[in-house]
């Protein structure tokens, strides 16, 4: 056979043809194979998905409420399974079930209707995109219990952050070698956890945050083990908060000046002792007292492990 220019034998066009004729599936990267099962959601899925939803909940801009959804699942169960399948198969969630319509509502009736804090905002979303999520929540659930991945913290039951950064603590912490590196990730795209901080807020976190630190003070311990409680117990936390959100350097800066007014007090220390002993590391002679105005998105992971 002569194909542009090249001559190709009988055997190699053989080969080409049985290889069209022969799909392979490709190996998953996991080591495991996506079962036909796991490709479709079945009507027992689909059942249990739209009766765990709650009766009592507001509907969406739709007005279906589940318990229309429940009922119409009895009389026309063929339709609605082959939906959720097309959505699943094809792999996308209708646009008309991201709509949500936000209500504002007060908190409680001791609440001053007069004051913007009194107001909560709820979400009301579409119940048909609610049972597609549970079912895509319960798919992943599955899969992740096949897998067996260890260090998955998402998706999984009895997990959560808090698990994710004790998990990193110890790692740092039981490490054995003299300088541990960590990588820090920060998507910044995902606006969606920002916090917009304000000046009460801010000041109702640093205020509990120097209240514990005024008590760690009074407590008869001696000076580096008030600092070890400090920097271990009390700071994580507050640094966690920064981390979220940070906060404007210059409040940042206000806070620094208290907080080191309480570190002089736990050494007895002078005010004319520079802040640069205090915040040096320890392998460098100094106290190793973190800098709060440091704590910005890009940083603010280095302030937590050196705390």
């Amino acid at each position: 056979m002569y194909v542009r220019g090249l001559n190709v034998a009988p055997h190699a066009r053989a080969f080409k043809q049985s290889s069209k004729e022969t799909r392979v599936q490709k190996p998953d990267p996991r080591g495991h194979r996506t079962s036909e099962k796991q490709k479709q959601l079945n009507s027992n899925e689909i059942e249990i998905s739209i009766a765990s939803l709650g009766k009592r909940k507001a509907p969406g801009i739709d007005s279906i409420n589940a318990e229309i959804l429940q009922k119409a699942l009895e009389h026309f169960k063929e339709p609605i399974v082959r939906m959720y399948n097309r959505c699943f198969k094809k792999e996308i969630f209708p646009e008309q079930w991201k709509i949500g319509v936000v209500k504002v509502i007060l908190k409680n009736a001791d609440k001053d209707p007069s004051k913007i804090k009194s107001y909560r905002p709820i979400c009301l979303l579409s119940v048909l995109g609610k049972a597609y999520e549970k079912m895509i929540l319960k798919k992943l659930q599955d899969s992740i219990k096949i897998t067996e991945e260890i260090n998955q913290f998402g998706f999984t039951r009895n997990k959560s952050t808090i698990d994710v950064l004790t998990f990193v603590q110890n790692r740092i912490g039981m490490h054995q070698c003299k300088y541990v590196l960590g990588i820090f990730v920060d998507i910044k795209e995902c606006s969606c956890f920002e916090i917009v901080w304000k000046g009460e807020e801010f000041e109702e976190i640093a205020g509990n945050l120097e209240s514990s630190m005024g008590r760690v003070v009074g407590l008869p311990l001696k000076p580096y083990q008030k600092a070890h409680l400090i920097r271990t117990h009390i700071l994580p936390t507050f640094l966690y908060h920064l981390s979220v959100g940070p906060p404007g350097p210059w409040r940042l800066n206000q806070l620094d000046r208290r907080l080191l007014m309480k570190f002089r007090e736990i050494y007895h220390l002078p005010h004319c002792t520079t802040s640069a002993i205090i915040h040096a590391r320890k392998r460098d002679r100094g106290l190793g007292f973190p800098i709060g105005e440091e704590c910005d998105p890009d940083l603010s992971h280095e302030i937590h492990l050196e705390a």
